[in-house]
């Protein structure tokens, strides 16, 4: 495979249900989203969800076109701050750089466009805000990948996660 593979389990409760879904990302060398996958159980229910997105750009959600996301490069899950790796790894933006982003985003159910913005403040933190009303200074390790989503998620080890 000529790019990068991103590949993670997450496991947590969801409206008092045991959550774990299994994902995948595939990525060019550019970090352009080319495919994904999510498998798992949600709520005793199976979830089984396949991305596809053409060079062209059109995105499909289980062989079925999704319209609403053409255009964007990345995937993001809902459940997990691991995908935000993918913007901040293709941008690489300088201390002070603010970028928007839409990306195809998804959390259990359809695939939407949400829009992302990240403001670079220090080496190791960005302002991210969304217009759904979600607003917060994220931390970033050295891998490059959130270790502190605010109120939402802390990587094990993190002081936030005590």
């Amino acid at each position: 495979m000529d790019g990068w593979r991103l590949r993670g389990l997450a496991a947590f409760a969801d409206a008092g249900h045991a959550t774990i879904l299994a994902y995948e990302v595939d990525c060019g060398s550019d970090w352009i989203t080319r495919r994904a996958d999510v498998c798992g159980h949600a709520g005793g229910a199976a979830v089984h969800a396949a991305f596809e997105r053409s060079a062209g750009g059109v995105w499909t959600l289980n062989g079925v076109e999704a319209p609403a996301v053409e255009g964007c490069l990345d995937i993001d899950f809902g459940f997990t701050p691991a995908t935000n790796l993918l913007q901040l790894r293709r941008e690489a933006m300088a201390v002070g750089e603010r970028r928007a982003f839409e990306v195809a985003w998804w959390e259990f159910g359809e695939l939407v466009r949400l829009a992302q913005f990240y403001r670079r403040l220090t080496e190791t933190t960005y302002q991210y805000d969304s217009p759904q009303g979600y607003s917060a200074v994220l931390e970033i390790g050295a891998a490059g990948f959130v270790t502190h989503y605010p109120t939402l998620w802390a990587a094990e080890g993190h002081p936030a996660s005590r």
